[in-house]
């Protein structure tokens, strides 16, 4: 008969709400559960359904950071004779954005 293995899960304590949860998110140093900041959404819930869907559409296009992340200092794009995982996929992630026909930038910029 195979061992059943008992999991304990730590949960913390809001001290603002007293909900039992297992996030507590820091907000000006103070650690309270999710339900303790009134109004506090994501950034991606405040954009209009045009910019939801400007960013669905050309993504990564629009993204400068990929380059940014290539040119880094201490960015290591080979190890042992390989190109890494984290090069590999920055790569993919460009070349997705490159493979987006202007025509199509255009008429989501200007739709």
């Amino acid at each position: 008969m195979p061992s059943v293995e008992k999991v304990e899960i730590w949960y913390f304590l809001c001290p603002q709400t007293k909900k039992r949860c297992r996030i507590l998110y820091c907000i000006d140093g103070y650690f309270f559960h999710r339900e303790a900041f009134n109004y506090s959404m994501y950034e991606s819930q405040t954009l209009s359904k045009h910019s939801r869907d400007l960013r669905k559409i050309l993504g990564t296009a629009l993204d400068d950071e990929l380059n940014e992340q290539l040119e880094k200092k201490h960015f290591k794009k080979y190890y042992a004779g390989k190109p890494t995982k984290r090069y590999l996929r920055i790569i993919k992630k460009i070349e997705k954005a490159d493979a987006i026909p202007y025509n199509m930038i255009v008429k989501a910029l200007f739709n």
